[in-house]
């Protein structure tokens, strides 16, 4: 974890946030607690040891673009022991025409976009979570897709998140951006 965030537990504190408290010591209670990876954004004065950051990407017509998100989960003990709930993939596609058409693949393997659940977003103030890993304040009006993936589909380690735009929609003009990709895994509680 780069980081856990935890200055918005309430005051006074409850016996819930004392045991939230207490857990932060012992990493392998965590090993199997439901998990948000989401790809930080590039940053306007990039360090030498800093990852490769690979969003934003302005998308082409007919041209894949690439994302890897490093999961750091057991996800292969937890398949076998049963207790994978859901994993989820979500991407941000900002600029995004009704009239355009995308294509996702995840470790080589299509995801249907009708399997998608899609979301409009007008432009303006963004939620606190994406601000913290890079995101600027305020963006424009963007389409959220959300794939729930088959539990085998996701790794351990290096996933490949591709995002081609098929199709754009000339008229508007817009650049097509993709800001962010996102993997939730959810255990069974």
């Amino acid at each position: 974890a780069d980081g856990l965030y935890l200055s918005d537990l309430p005051w006074p504190r409850t016996d819930r946030e004392y045991g939230m408290l207490r857990e932060l010591g012992d990493p392998d209670i965590y090993a199997r607690k439901s998990k948000h990876y989401a790809v930080a954004q590039e940053e306007a004065r990039s360090v030498p040891y800093a990852p490769q950051r690979n969003l934003p990407r302005t998308l082409s017509e007919g041209e894949a673009v690439p994302v890897p998100v490093f999961v750091g989960d057991a996800l292969d003990a937890a398949r076998r022991d049963g207790e994978l709930q859901q994993t989820t993939l979500g991407v941000r596609i900002v600029g995004a025409c009704p009239e355009d058409r995308y294509s996702f693949r995840l470790n080589d393997s299509e995801l249907p976009r009708e399997d998608a659940k899609i979301s409009t977003f007008y432009g303006g103030i963004v939620a606190y979570f994406p601000v913290k890993v890079g995101m600027p304040q305020r963006i424009g009006t963007h389409y959220w897709f959300e794939f729930d993936l088959p539990i085998a589909l996701l790794r351990e380690g290096e996933n490949s998140v591709e995002v081609t735009m098929e199709q754009h929609f000339k008229p508007l003009t817009a650049d097509r951006v993709l800001q962010s990709v996102e993997i939730r895994i959810e255990y069974k509680e």
